[in-house]
Parts: C-alpha cells; sequence; structure tokens
C-alpha cells in the first residue's frame, strides 16, 4: 500500500480500511458507539466518536503515525508528489 492518500477529513470507512490493510485493528467499543484504533508498533491506543463518517484529526494522526513507523509515505509527507524520488 505505497503512497497512501491519507489527509484530514477523510471519510472514516477508508481510514479503517487503510489501517486494517497496514495490520492495525478497529474495535467497537460496546454501549459507548465509540471505536479505538491501535497497532502493534504503536504503544497507544486512539477512542473516538464511531458515529462520525468523517475521520477525526486523532484518527488520521495515527494512521500516519503507523505509516510512517512502516516507512510508507502519506499524502501530508514532504516530496509525495515528487516524481524525483
Amino acid at each position: 500500500m505505497n503512497n497512501l492518500n491519507i489527509h484530514h477529513g477523510m471519510n472514516r470507512a477508508v481510514l479503517d480500511r487503510a489501517l486494517r490493510a497496514l495490520g492495525g485493528e478497529v474495535l467497537a467499543v460496546r454501549g459507548t458507539g465509540d471505536i479505538v484504533y491501535f497497532h502493534a508498533l504503536l504503544p497507544h491506543r486512539v477512542r473516538a466518536n464511531g458515529r462520525r463518517k468523517d475521520a477525526a484529526r486523532v484518527l488520521t494522526l495515527f494512521v500516519m503515525q503507523v505509516i510512517r513507523k512502516l516507512g510508507e509515505q502519506s499524502a501530508n509527507d514532504d516530496h509525495y508528489h515528487d516524481d524525483s524520488r
């Protein structure tokens, strides 16, 4: 999954699929409507409102951290659109 187009304000379903493709997990918290994102490479989990259709900033930042740990590029990285690399 090279050159993921992860950006703030994107659709959360797309972000969920991207995290799962990177080896992370998305869990629904029973009775609260919240969702929890986690990945083995990061020591912390992120919890957000699961009723929202757009991805909260904290969720996109979490996925961007996973991408950086894996050594891949996201749309917000420097030189993402640079063809000379």
